[in-house]
């Protein structure tokens, strides 16, 4: 007679992102304590897994659950599962942050209980290829996660459903246990009561084979027993406990049905299959139903854009302060990040815990500005200075240009000055320079391309020239650089009509399709680049494709030009200036809203339609992180629309994590590297592709808002935001090199009190 085996994960979170601190001692009591109990008085074995954040709470309120805890563990009723120091979405968590969460998780896993944790359990069950690697580095040789949606692009035989899977390389890979989204949500609706014991047990017994086989009985939150969790619609009537013990009575009764340890599911199906576990349409696993996909976490919640910009924010002085001091192994910072990047303070999070992640985030941010700027004050110099530029970068800064926005004190600075670096003067411009009623310049953001070796430090002096400052306005419908060529829509925004980057191609990579370019109904309408897009709460849609004047400035501008588009709109004001390089084939994009009063839905900014004709289809693709190694994508047959939604309770079908703030689109031949700053304004991109005859129609767009069930965004006041496209042939690897240092930027310090620096 065959067997089925069945296994299970209880997942333990205090930081549950509605549970307040009040109810912690309930928790423990009601849904925690009951689990051990059952261990002890049925045949019944799982697995349990707690962050280390809530295992350190439980210790500090129960010490006696972690000795009852350890004691079930001993005696093999139980074992722990790894998931990190705190729970957060890896895939839109970048890649060094998500390496220290799981070695600390599992280092100080192993040291609470003396034991070797191989298992770990995919926080939220979001789930990207580019993380196998991270788990491989930690010694991890197990993972859990979701098999329907694995299901999606590998095809499981019926009599192999749920059997072990192989994922990395032939050398190196990783077990996949699975957990089941639908079957951990027959366990909830049973023990809340909604279905039947007799239903509940012939539910499981239909998935017994012929052979022996096993199956996921639960593998989700333990906050359902006796706690009214509103998220998950449980009423928490104190009874879940006694289903629970009434279903194990059936089960225990049943001699071809047994549970086993998750670990045991390795050790009796070992796994042969190599799968894979993505697609160019599902880059990222979704966790259960379409709603928890992982832009909830992204642009959802308590206007999560901005929590994880202020999270992108603190990345970015962290890894500066690891230049200053050369020293990788200093994760302590890296450590405070992982609780502000919590994934329950971007869900239904509660006002008090929402307070917490402010609290703990601005207590990082001055840590980490008091050790910078402790830096600063112990450099010293053989030769003064006005300015000290400092490259935090791992590579030499080979002449990226660089903007620095200074304020001088009144007469100090008449007018036109030139950087000095090393003594040497560099090519340099001036932009938007205001002055006081003296006729002295102010303030001015000056634009330069220096060269500073890795983790060295350049000397600035600014020399006034005493010339002023000249430039003309003209209006005007282009810009042309040798390296990029850009005309633009006047009529719709400023929007773009075509990007060139001549010297890559003759072709326009980026612009404007219009009406009637395929002749499929779905896409005959008109298809804009550069624009913005947004539905407000009640559905009202606006766009920035109104008439506007585009104003340039004809002068001396070595590095690059610029174009400015102002304009009116229903939610606020919007300027957008669009630079193009004189060496470089890149485009930058800067969007600065005035927002009135704004709640929106869905907020879609630097929307791009790819030019058709410009690129060879059979090679298309992109590539870009999800919280680990670099991915790439062959776009195919297959329709991706992330940026859609069926459901109207829904503005989108997913995103991409883009975690080094990073997306390459194009073929084997040309592309463009799309780059955003996400410590300035948190941004995910979206990707719509289909195949229209023998073309296709390609468009991104980069969302900072979408609706869900737990979005609570609200807008006043200014907002900015910017894309840089930098142009490419063959491989993006350079492009990537350069938007990594783009991100670290460079570090500059005043040494001259008449000069500041503007952050």
């Amino acid at each position: 007679m065959s067997k089925l085996y069945l296994y299970s994960i209880f997942h333990g979170n205090l930081n549950y992102s509605s549970i307040p601190p009040e109810s912690y001692d309930e928790i423990i009591d009601s849904c925690y304590w009951p689990i051990l109990d059952i261990l002890k008085d049925y045949k019944f074995k799982t697995g349990i897994e707690f962050p280390i954040a809530t295992l350190e709470k439980i210790e500090d309120i129960d010490p006696l659950f972690i000795e009852e805890f350890r004691k079930a563990i001993s005696n093999k009723k139980c074992e722990i599962i790894c998931s990190g120091k705190e729970q957060v979405v890896f895939p839109l968590v970048p890649e060094d942050v998500n390496q220290v969460n799981i070695s600390t998780g599992k280092d100080e896993m192993e040291r609470l209980f003396s034991i070797q944790c191989n298992t770990a359990y995919i926080n939220e069950q979001l789930f990207s290829s580019g993380l196998v690697p991270i788990y491989l580095d930690a010694k991890i040789k197990n993972i859990i996660t979701i098999h329907e949606w694995a299901n999606k692009f590998s095809d499981f035989h019926e009599d192999e459903k749920f059997l072990p899977k192989k994922i990395g390389s032939k050398n190196d890979d990783l077990a996949i246990i699975w957990n089941s989204y639908i079957a951990y949500q027959k366990f909830q609706r049973y023990v809340n009561g909604e279905i039947e014991k007799e239903e509940y047990l012939e539910y499981i017994l239909k998935h017994k084979k012929k052979a022996d086989s096993c199956f996921p009985l639960y593998g989700s939150d333990m906050e359902i027993f006796g706690y009214k969790n509103p998220v998950l619609g449980l009423k928490g009537d104190g009874k879940e406990i006694q289903r629970f013990k009434l279903i194990l009575d059936e089960i225990e009764k049943k001699s071809d049905l047994e549970f086993i340890l998750p670990s045991q599911v390795i050790e009796k199906f070992p796994p042969r299959d190599r799968i894979k576990m993505n697609s160019a349409k599902f880059a990222i696993l979704g966790k259960k139903q379409d709603k928890f996909i992982v832009t909830r976490w992204a642009t959802c919640g308590r206007d999560n854009s901005n929590s994880n910009t202020i999270c992108y924010n603190l990345l970015k002085k962290i890894r500066i302060l690891q230049g200053m001091q050369d020293d990788k192994n200093n994760n302590l910072y890296i450590s405070k990040l992982i609780d502000c990047w919590a994934s329950d303070f971007r869900t239904h999070t509660t006002e008090t815990k929402y307070l917490h992640f402010n609290d703990i985030s601005r207590s990082l941010s001055k840590d980490v500005d008091r050790e910078i700027f402790s830096w600063n004050d112990k450099i010293s110099l053989e030769k003064s200075s006005d300015l000290i530029l400092f490259n935090p970068n791992e590579t030499d800064w080979d002449k990226i240009p660089f903007e620095l926005r200074l304020h001088f004190r009144p007469r100090k600075m008449k007018g036109k000055f030139e950087i000095i670096i090393d003594g040497k003067p560099i090519s340099s411009q001036i932009e938007d320079a205001k002055y006081y009623k003296d006729g002295s310049l102010r303030s001015a953001v000056v634009v330069f391309e220096p060269s500073i070796r890795k983790k060295t430090i350049a000397t600035i002096t600014i020399k006034d020239t005493g010339k002023k400052i000249i430039s003309k306005s003209i209006q005007t419908d282009s810009i042309k650089t040798p390296t990029v060529e850009l005309s633009i829509l006047k009529r719709k925004g400023g929007s773009i009509s075509d990007l060139i980057f001549p010297k890559i191609s003759k072709l326009p990579l980026i612009g404007f399709l219009e009406h009637g370019t395929f002749s499929d109904t779905k896409f005959s309408a008109d298809f804009y680049s550069g624009h913005v897009i947004t539905f407000d709460r009640n559905g009202n849609k606006f766009t920035d494709l109104v008439n506007v004047e585009a104003i340039a400035e004809e002068g001396n501008f070595p590095i690059r030009k610029r174009l400015v588009c102002n304009m009116e709109l229903p939610f606020g004001h919007l300027t957008k200036i669009y630079y193009t390089y004189q060496k470089l084939a890149r485009l930058d994009i800067r969007y600065i809203f005035n927002f009135k009063e704004f709640r929106p839905a869905s907020f879609r900014v630097g929307m791009l339609t790819a030019k058709p004709n410009s690129f060879d289809k059979k090679s298309l693709n992109y590539a870009t992180h999800n919280g680990g190694r670099l991915e790439s994508f062959t776009l195919d047959k297959e329709s991706i629309t992330q940026d859609e939604s069926s459901d109207p309770r829904l503005t989108n079908q997913g995103c991409l994590g883009s975690t080094e703030g990073t997306l390459d689109l194009g073929d084997k031949n040309i592309g463009i590297t799309m780059f955003s700053d996400k410590s300035l304004w948190y941004s995910v991109p979206m990707i719509n592709y289909h195949n229209v005859g023998k073309s296709f129609f390609y468009r991104i767009s980069n969302s900072v808002s979408e609706l869900d069930d737990t979005t609570m965004t609200w807008w006043k006041g200014r907002k900015e935001i910017s894309f840089s496209l930098l142009g490419r042939e063959k491989s993006p690897e350079n492009n990537l090199k350069t938007t990594k240092m783009m991100f670290l930027g460079l570090v500059c310090f005043t040494r001259n009190p008449d000069i500041k620096v503007i952050k």
